[in-house]
């Protein structure tokens, strides 16, 4: 699975551009090349780097990262051309965590698994449900739901209530806080990208929903996207 230009965080457009016709044009031979053909800025470059965008050029995302630091945007393209390349990283390669980290802030979004999936059975163990666990309970019992708040609603015209979408490796589970639990666990709800809720399974039409009665931060450590909320 590959990732288009435009997802990449601090990337113009016009440098996507140039990247996309000249990669047409030829295919780049380095990370020098690219830096050269495409006149890219060194935050640009190294955003890049940091997501592994560099990986076809057989360099992982430290030794990428190496390479641009060796690069003297200072001097004219012909002569950064002509600089000797810096030879082999000493930097440490990154951690699955790391890679995962990297992900998020550079691109909002990762290729690999979802975080949640590495801790699957610490949470199993927790009695936390996935999202898809959640959709196979019957209507009325009470559950423990974990997941990436990827989205808070709480628009004018619903007196209060507040919607969330968790997110895990499974799937989306629908939350939904009315006035007096939004009003109790606000902080929580609202500065926690993970989040552990507990309340009875709404089933109506074929709609699964967690009716939120207490929330906790979830308390596993893992990257994950920021959510998108609507007022």
């Amino acid at each position: 699975m590959r990732l288009g230009l435009r997802f990449v965080r601090g990337l113009r457009e016009e440098a996507a551009r140039r990247i996309a016709d000249e990669a047409a044009r030829k295919p780049f031979a380095s990370v020098q090349d690219l830096a050269r053909r495409c006149g890219l800025r060194r935050e640009e470059l190294e955003g890049l780097a940091a997501i592994g965008a560099f990986a076809s050029l057989g360099e992982t995302r430290r030794s990428a990262l190496w390479q641009v630091s060796a690069l003297d945007g200072r001097r004219p393209p012909l002569a950064q051309a002509m600089q000797p390349a810096p030879g082999p990283s000493p930097l440490p390669e990154m951690t699955l965590d790391e890679r995962y980290v990297a992900d998020y802030l550079g691109a909002g979004v990762t290729v690999g698994v979802h975080p949640l999936a590495r801790r699957r059975g610490e949470l199993q163990e927790r009695g936390i449900l996935s999202a898809a666990g959640l959709a196979r309970q019957p209507h009325g019992r009470r559950v423990r739901l974990g997941g990436a708040c990827i989205v808070r609603q709480r628009p004018g015209t619903a007196k209060g209530m507040c919607f969330a979408t968790l997110e895990d490796e499974t799937g989306f589970a629908n939350v939904v806080f009315t006035p007096d639990v939004y009003a109790a666990y606000r902080r929580v709800i609202t500065s926690h990208a993970l989040l552990e809720v507990e309340g009875p399974v709404q089933a109506r039409d074929g709609v699964i929903t967690l009716r939120a009665e207490s929330c906790r931060p979830l308390f596993v450590s893992a990257p994950v996207t920021p959510s998108r909320d609507f007022h």
